[in-house]
């Protein structure tokens, strides 16, 4: 078949079909010149999230490796941590070993999103386990999510040879035993050696690491590794995230999130935090958001009236960014006049300045759902309570 169109222009109306994976197929099939858009589309994103899908893509790769370029995203979905089915053959239930090869072969790999897998599924031998983790050194964007690993070792092997990250997310990460690790700056062709000796070496980072510095967004749910990665981003050097989301439970490590926005300094500009009210307390004097100097948008998260209201109003006369646009503060309150015990003539105060001029802050208060709890009274508490603010800027109330 031949087109008059420039290829130019064809390209382009097959993108508008990014998402129509059956046009895509038919455009695949037209002609020559409609094959490679059509393929960009088609393989790159890649679900292995059960033994069929597997060993279809594994198939796939085998009869067309043309194909392996075009593969940008790839999520691997197991259900390991549940039981298997009975129904499921050896060759079935052991799928998991065969993505790390699998990966290992996807030469543009940007994005890799991990859940429901127990690590030790993948059985990483010396010659795989090297191939896959060298590949890591392409990803851009990692997610793990429920995903369970023998040693801590493995978390921070993992971490040194994603050496070119802008995105991590981790959720409900887990391990069984804390051990020594790799150092960051081990070279790519140590890597088998690496997998076979478990991670002996110390993790002890020199100026040549450069795993971490690329890092722009970092998200930390609860029961992740929080002060693990934290400790490997301090350091790799320079902290340059530009975005952080962090669910943070750990009283003894509260100290380490501290230590990550001190070092974040005037890079971050999105923050979003959500503490108990115990980890709050005890980062109070040693928070300094003063420093977080371009900062957009913060968000404070999950505290319980009535004993975070002077965590809160200690947070907020410490912003001084100038870019600063827009405030969030998520209250849980078990009963409505649990807001008249915020000191809203400080917090007043705290959002009057300067810095505040034109920004839009928004309260959300969670009342419990008790028939005594009205709405309509909690939002007027609010309101009343910041009147020199609404000179200044947007006040935004709302109650569930």
């Amino acid at each position: 078949m031949s087109s008059e169109l420039p290829q130019e222009l064809v390209d382009q109306v097959i993108d508008h079909l990014w998402d129509d994976f059956v046009s895509l197929a038919a455009c695949s099939l037209t002609c020559h010149a409609w094959l490679p858009s059509s393929r960009t589309h088609l393989f790159r994103h890649v679900d292995l999230d059960s033994p069929s899908a597997c060993f279809r893509f594994q198939q796939l790769l085998k009869t067309s490796p043309k194909i392996a370029p075009f593969v940008r995203k790839v999520r691997v979905r197991s259900y390991s941590l549940s039981q298997k089915p009975p129904a499921l053959g050896y060759e079935e239930i052991m799928w998991e070993s065969h993505v790390p090869r699998l990966l290992s072969r996807l030469p543009r790999l940007t994005d890799l999103n991990i859940s429901s897998l127990n690590w030790g599924t993948l059985h990483l031998t010396a010659v795989h386990g090297g191939a896959f983790l060298s590949r890591l050194g392409s990803v851009k964007r990692l997610t793990l999510a429920d995903v369970h690993f023998e040693t801590s070792a493995q978390v921070r092997s993992m971490l040194a040879a994603a050496s070119n990250l802008e995105e991590l997310y981790f959720d409900r990460v887990y391990w069984n035993n804390s051990s020594a690790c790799v150092p960051l700056n081990a070279p790519v062709c140590q890597m088998p050696r690496i997998c076979t000796s478990l991670l002996q070496s110390p993790f002890v980072p020199t100026s040549r690491d450069t795993g971490g510095r690329r890092l722009q967004e970092l998200m930390l749910r609860s029961g992740s590794p929080s002060d693990l990665v934290i400790d490997w981003l301090l350091g790799t050097g320079e902290v340059r995230l530009r975005k952080l989301h962090v669910s943070w439970r750990d009283r003894r490590n509260a100290k380490a999130l501290c230590a990550l926005l001190i070092a974040s300094g005037p890079h971050l500009k999105h923050l979003h935090m959500e503490l108990t009210n115990g980890v709050a307390g005890l980062m109070q004097n040693e928070m300094q958001l003063g420093l977080l100097t371009s900062l957009r948008y913060v968000h404070f998260d999950g505290l319980i009236l009535s004993d975070c209201g002077d965590w809160i109003t200690t947070m907020v006369a410490q912003l001084t960014s100038p870019y600063l646009n827009q405030m969030e503060i998520s209250l849980l309150a078990r009963w409505t006049d649990d807001l008249c015990m915020l000191d809203w003539n400080k917090l007043d105060a705290a959002l009057s300045r300067g810095c505040f001029v034109g920004v839009v802050v928004t309260l959300n208060v969670n009342l419990a759902i008790y028939r005594a709890n009205k709405e309509e009274d909690a939002r007027m508490i609010v309101e009343l309570g910041l009147p020199e603010f609404q000179k200044l800027g947007t006040l935004l109330v709302k109650c569930s």
